[in-house]
């Protein structure tokens, strides 16, 4: 099964908007749109918490709901942010 990564990226302020991360899915749907969220930056977080996050609310999108429990991220920097690639987490016997 394949998995699509997401890509985070900090959005700075706006007059209206503080702070934020968008996440978006990195592969178009069959409708050509690209999945994404942003979510508001959170200062009690560090950066890549911020980023995992953002990553972590579009991931139901991205993913199977049934794959979803047993799915964790892996991240790598970028220069406009991070990207994850969705992860089998493995189980010990």
């Amino acid at each position: 099964m394949a998995f699509i990564s997401i890509q985070t990226k900090f959005l700075g302020p706006t007059n209206h908007r503080g702070d934020r991360i968008k996440a978006t899915s990195m592969q178009a749907f069959s409708d050509g749109r690209k999945p994404s969220v942003t979510i508001p930056y959170d200062y009690g977080s560090t950066n890549e918490e911020n980023h995992r996050d953002a990553a972590e609310k579009l991931l139901p999108e991205v993913v199977n709901e049934y794959s979803l429990p047993s799915v964790g991220l892996i991240a790598g920097g970028c220069d406009t942010g991070y990207i994850f690639t969705p992860i089998f987490k493995c189980s010990h016997m």
